[in-house]
């Protein structure tokens, strides 16, 4: 039987993994291996490496990573080597995958890359890289085939996989009910991120901002929390956690059903874009990822749901500018025009194209194996 192997080095990433796997298995009779983590061994891929713990926040603190990334990598080049799989599937994660790819390539291993590195915001260097060792990109934004169709490299658009996964149907509408929270109160939302860095720098300012709103309005508060993180969550809260509903599991009801959000940059505000929740977007790093940061990154917008709007819908508080004053007066503001910023959401939403990404996807990945075969 075939193999395939897929890498993903992320939460996400292994989510987008284990949904393109189960649409694989409908399409061919394949053995998955690779490295992510419990959404694609669910899906049943063996998995040659957990990436638990092996995402970053910024560019400096990649460096305390590195021993498990080379660990991950000699994981990988030797099943390549032992096994020589028909395929390498790569998810995101560019500044290890790509050299992955270059591995694959060296062994005339075929390669496909879903959910495209993000070259357009920053890392234009890896165009070189995915002309010379990618064999079909897999686009996910909407404006990313244009964007690589400038350069000789086979794209395919699919669409955004959390249309699939994210929808407001999917929400409850008695969960203000269930987390005894009153229904005509204002509800505002605090989501610090899921990795250990984000959480760190993001959470006391939230927690701030949420001191300063309790004086100016009557409000209640739920902090949303993933399970990586939670020893870290309740461990910062203290005094903090009066008032507050803490939600692990149900993220997308929480969003859904706050009235505003505050959240890290990243696939989250995609999430809210789609379930309709005005957002404002909090990143913070170290003072060198910042440094390098500055250098590298060529876009006026760090937010995804800013990108694809092409304009900032949502307001965005970077580094020292993410101040809780600052923070709290936009708050207000957008308490007052929310109705305004949900019709701008909901246009904007019709630009990450229609549901079935993974199945759209897996059409690609069986079509590239039915031509190295």
């Amino acid at each position: 039987m075939k193999k395939v192997l897929i890498s993903a080095g992320e939460p996400s990433g292994d989510l987008h993994g284990g949904s393109l796997i189960r649409e694989l298995k409908k399409l061919v009779e394949v053995e998955f291996y690779g490295m992510g983590g419990d959404r694609m061994r669910e899906a049943g891929c063996h998995i040659l490496y957990d990436c638990s713990g092996l995402s970053v926040v910024g560019f400096s603190e990649i460096f305390s990573k590195l021993r498990r990334l080379r660990e991950a990598s000699r994981t990988l080049n030797r099943f390549m080597l032992e096994e020589k799989p028909s395929l390498v599937v790569l998810i995101d994660y560019p500044g290890f995958n790509l050299r992955l790819a270059r591995m694959a390539k060296a062994k005339s291993i075929p390669v496909v890359y879903y959910v495209a590195p993000q070259v357009w915001a920053w890392g234009n260097w890896r165009i070189r890289a995915i002309e010379k060792y990618v064999d079909e990109l897999i686009c996910i934004l909407p404006f990313e085939t244009d964007f690589y169709r400038r350069y000789s490299v086979r794209t395919t658009f699919v669409g955004h996989p959390l249309l699939d996964s994210v929808s407001s149907e999917l929400c409850g509408a008695d969960f203000r009910e269930q987390f005894r929270l009153e229904k005509e109160k204002i509800l505002i939302g605090l989501l610090p991120g899921s990795r250990r860095e984000e959480v760190r720098r993001i959470l006391p300012i939230m927690l701030e901002v949420k001191r300063s709103l309790e004086q100016l309005l009557e409000a209640q508060f739920v902090l949303i929390v993933f399970p990586g993180v939670n020893s870290e969550v309740r461990a910062m809260l203290g005094k903090h956690a009066t008032n507050m509903t803490i939600v692990e599991n149900r993220t997308h009801e929480a969003i859904k059903h706050s009235d505003i959000l505050l959240c890290t940059s990243g696939t989250v505000t995609l999430e809210a874009l789609i379930l309709g929740t005005p957002m404002l977007i909090l990143y913070k790093v170290s003072f060198l990822s910042w440094l390098i940061g500055r250098l590298l990154v060529k876009i006026p917008c760090i937010g995804l749901v800013n990108i694809i709007a092409g304009k900032e819908i949502a307001r965005e508080f970077v580094q020292f500018a993410a101040k809780p004053s600052k923070i709290v007066d936009a708050s207000v503001r957008l308490l007052n025009t929310r109705a305004t910023v949900e019709d701008e959401l909901r246009s904007v939403r019709g630009k990450l194209g229609e549901r079935g990404a993974a199945k759209k996807a897996a059409v690609v990945v069986t079509q590239m194996l039915t031509r190295c075969s």
